[in-house]
C-alpha cells in the first residue's frame, strides 16, 4: 500500500463522523460545517510530526479525531463553544478511541486561548473567518517554524481581509506552504526560529520558497477568477512561450497568453479549482523549473469537469522577483487509439 493510499485509508476511519456533521448541520441548521479533506489534513499533519496541536472550531469533533489519530504522541486542545456541541464531540472522541488525546474545551475562542500556553506545533483554524488580531494571537503559540493550517480566509470581508492579507505577506512572519482542500484551506510556516532549530524552510533555499509560493499565489489568483491577478504572476513581454491543453496550444508573448486565460476563465460556469501533487523545483541562478501533477476541476456548460494534467514551469528572476516565462501543459496519450487520457488519476 502507498503511503497515499495508507492516508486515505486511515482518514477512512472518521468517515462516519464526517456524515454525521452534515446531518447534524442540516437539522440543527447551526455552524457545524463539515471540512471536506479529512486525507489531506492528515498527510500534512503526519508529514509535520506534530505532537501538539490547537484546533479553533471543533463542531462534533470530526477534524479533531482526525489530528489526534496523526501520530500516537499526537495531543489535541480543541476550542468550541456550543454547548452541544462540546457534548457530542466529547462522547464523539470516545467513540473514535482518541478520548485520552484530545482535550475539548468549552468557550468561545477570546475566553479559552488566554488559558491555553504554547508552543503548538501546528494550529488548525477552522472557525467562521479569521482576524488579524486572532492570527497574531496563534502566531505567539506556535513554536518557532511551526505551522497555521488556516480555514475560511474567504469569510473574511473588506479591511479584515485586506489585514489578514498584509499579515501572509510578510515574509519575516509568515510563510507560504501550500494548501489543502483543493486550495480551500491555506497553510502558512511561522517564520523564526531558536538557535540550532532547524525547519523545513531551513532545508529551503530562499529561491525555492519564492517559486513555491509564487504557484500558491497563481493558484490563488485563478480560482479568484482575477484575470490581472492571475497574469501578474508572468513574466511580461514576447519572451513567454505557453505550450497548453487549449487552441491554438503554443501562445507566443504575455498578450497571446492573457487572451488564452480570458476565454479559459469565460468558459467555466464558476471558478475553476486546482490542486498540485509532487511538485519538485529546480533552481541555478536566475533561472529555475518546477514539475508536477495539477488537477483543475470546475463546471463547463452545466458539466462537470475533473483532468489531472502534467505540468513544466520555467521560471526567470526579474528585478528580484521570480515569475513564470514557460508553461508547458500536457496529459497522456494513448498510443493505440491516439488519443488524450482524459481520466488520468496520479
Amino acid at each position: 500500500m502507498s503511503d497515499a493510499d495508507r492516508i486515505r485509508s486511515d482518514a477512512a476511519r472518521f468517515d462516519d463522523l464526517q456524515a454525521e456533521t452534515r446531518v447534524h448541520r442540516r437539522n440543527h441548521r447551526c455552524d457545524a460545517y463539515t471540512f471536506e479533506d479529512g486525507a489531506g489534513l492528515l498527510a500534512l499533519v503526519r508529514r509535520e510530526g506534530a505532537a501538539r496541536i490547537l484546533e479553533l472550531g471543533t463542531a462534533i469533533g470530526y477534524t479533531a479525531a482526525v489530528l489526534a489519530s496523526a501520530t500516537p504522541t499526537t495531543r489535541v486542545d480543541t476550542i468550541e463553544r456550543d454547548p452541544d456541541h462540546v457534548a457530542l464531540a466529547r462522547a464523539n472522541m470516545v467513540d473514535a478511541g482518541v478520548a485520552d488525546r484530545v482535550t475539548v474545551h468549552a468557550g468561545d475562542f477570546a475566553t479559552v486561548l488566554p488559558q491555553l500556553d504554547g508552543p503548538f506545533d501546528l494550529v488548525f483554524f477552522d472557525g467562521l473567518g479569521p482576524t488579524r488580531t486572532m492570527i497574531d494571537r496563534l502566531r505567539e503559540l506556535l513554536a518557532p517554524g511551526g505551522l497555521l493550517v488556516c480555514g475560511n480566509l474567504s469569510l473574511a470581508a473588506g479591511d479584515e481581509r485586506r489585514h489578514l492579507e498584509d499579515a501572509f505577506a510578510d515574509r519575516d512572519l509568515w510563510q507560504a506552504a501550500g494548501s489543502i482542500e483543493n486550495g480551500a484551506t491555506r497553510a502558512f510556516r511561522k517564520i523564526g526560529t531558536t538557535q540550532g532549530q532547524t525547519t523545513m524552510e531551513d532545508m529551503m533555499t530562499d529561491d525555492e520558497q519564492q517559486i513555491r509560493a509564487l504557484k500558491d499565489e497563481w493558484r490563488a489568483a485563478v480560482q479568484s477568477g482575477d484575470l490581472d491577478r492571475t497574469m501578474a504572476t508572468y513574466f511580461p513581454g514576447s519572451e513567454y512561450l505557453g505550450f497548453d491543453v487549449m487552441p491554438p496550444f503554443i501562445f507566443e508573448g504575455w498578450d497571446a497568453f492573457r487572451d488564452n486565460w480570458e476565454k479559459f476563465f469565460a468558459m467555466f460556469d464558476e471558478n475553476p479549482r486546482f490542486e498540485f501533487h509532487d511538485v519538485r523545483v529546480h533552481q541555478a541562478g536566475d533561472v529555475a523549473f518546477s514539475t508536477g501533477l495539477t488537477r483543475f476541476s470546475g463546471k463547463v456548460a452545466g458539466k462537470d469537469v475533473d483532468l489531472w494534467t502534467r505540468e513544466t514551469l520555467g521560471y526567470r528572476k526579474q528585478d528580484g522577483r521570480w515569475l513564470i516565462i514557460h508553461d508547458h501543459v500536457s496529459v497522456p496519450i494513448d498510443l493505440e487509439t491516439g488519443q488524450g487520457v482524459r481520466d488520468y488519476k496520479p
